[in-house]
């Protein structure tokens, strides 16, 4: 929240904490969401990804999240 960061979507069994946290430290609840899955988390940012924005994708190999960065790179020019 105190870095000005537009949207915050975390997935998987400690995001609530996560999202709870970034709330508590002033993120707007409406800019920060819990996905139900990597799928799900994807979709929305693409919904919401604008030509020049950076996308910071975070988390433990174990969450195989270089799936989301692959689909997005997939997508993009």
């Amino acid at each position: 929240a105190e870095l000005g960061i537009d949207w915050l979507i975390a997935v998987g069994e400690r995001a609530p904490l996560v999202i709870e946290g970034a709330r508590k430290a002033g993120m707007e609840p409406a800019r920060s969401l819990v996905a139900s899955g990597t799928a799900a988390a994807t979709s929305f940012v693409r919904e919401c990804l604008g030509k020049n924005d950076w996308v910071l994708v975070k988390g433990s190999r174990d969450m195989k999240l270089e799936r989301v960065v692959k689909t997005l790179r997939e997508g993009s020019d």
